[in-house]
């Protein structure tokens, strides 16, 4: 005995979703896109970055937030805390300074920088 298989076209699972399924559906996408776009914005607008001070090679400071971009406060060998420029090499130091490398021990978390120290205090 042959089956007869019938098709039906139409209402298939995929068609008889709630009517207001898409609505959601679009409503969830443009949130995301939303929250993506604030994010890129911030980034894009340097809101993540933190601000830095003024300061420069050898001025006093208490916190490496008052020095300037590339400048760290530093107190080299018991001297009063300065900014010092960070460097590779003497070639990125100004006039009158070496680049030496420095460790910083914040509570036995050491830390090692290369900065530019006065011909002074070496």
């Amino acid at each position: 005995m042959a089956q007869n298989k019938i098709k039906s076209k139409g209402n298939t699972a995929k068609e008889k979703k709630e009517p207001g399924f898409m609505a959601i559906k679009i409503i969830g996408i443009l949130f995301v896109v939303l929250i993506v776009g604030v994010a890129a914005l911030g980034k894009m607008s340097g809101a993540d970055k933190i601000s830095r001070g003024t300061l420069t090679q050898g001025e006093s400071c208490t916190t490496n937030e008052e020095c300037s971009a590339g400048f760290l406060c530093y107190s080299y060998q018991n001297t009063s805390f300065m900014c010092h420029k960070k460097c590779k090499d003497n070639s990125n130091c100004p006039s009158g300074t070496k680049c030496k490398t420095v460790v910083k021990n914040a509570r036995r978390k050491i830390r090692t920088a290369h900065l530019c120290i006065s011909d002074a205090d070496l």
